[in-house]
């Protein structure tokens, strides 16, 4: 890309979509004007050169199963704990999430109201609303603030109906394809599971 010429329109966009905010997963089905903007960005000759553009500023944009996120080129310095922690916690929510909701995955729409009624009983789901920060004094509402949490995070989409039923986004592949990453090694027999 030529360092004389101003950025495309595209590149002004994704740059505000994707780097505030707490949803920062730009998704083939995602609300409001993230469909018009990953259709601009997948049918358009900018896809490469936003990478280069970003790049130069320490940001990688990367393309996921339908959805683009940023990467910063530098790690952000955690600690070990810090990071398990935080893979535990997705690992253990999209278990709860494939446990929950009958067929899991992009385009399954749902209700808040089952999904309270299959957590009632589960003393799983107090660690999910736990590690989550979930507030509510009943089941229901701390699955209101975990779906609205996940919504805002751009995993699923509120569906504003009077049965307050939520669709899944096609950018839980990426919580599905960090979980796929996880390597187990079995220590005693040096093998993989």
């Amino acid at each position: 890309m030529n360092d004389c010429q101003p950025p495309p329109d595209i590149i002004k966009q994704l740059f505000q979509r994707l780097s505030r905010g707490s949803n920062l997963i730009l998704s083939e089905n995602g609300p409001g004007g993230d469909r018009e903007l990953y259709r601009s960005l997948q049918e358009s000759q900018y896809v490469q050169a936003c990478r280069d553009y970003f790049q130069k500023i320490g940001l990688r944009l990367v393309e996921g199963d339908n959805c683009f996120y940023f990467v910063p080129d530098e790690e952000i310095s955690i600690t070990q704990e810090e990071k398990l922690r935080r893979i535990v916690e997705q690992v253990t929510l999209l278990n709860f999430l494939t446990q929950h909701i009958e067929g899991f995955g992009e385009g399954v729409v749902f209700s808040a109201i089952d999904l309270a009624s299959r957590c009632q009983n589960d003393p799983r789901s107090a660690k999910v609303f736990q590690q989550n920060a979930c507030k509510g004094e009943t089941v229901f509402e701390r699955v209101e603030s975990l779906l609205g949490k996940l919504s805002g995070r751009g995993f699923l989409e509120d569906q504003q109906s009077d049965r307050r039923e939520f669709r899944v986004l096609s950018a839980v592949h990426y919580l599905m394809d960090f979980a796929d990453r996880i390597v187990i090694r079995n220590e005693e027999e040096g093998t993989e599971s």
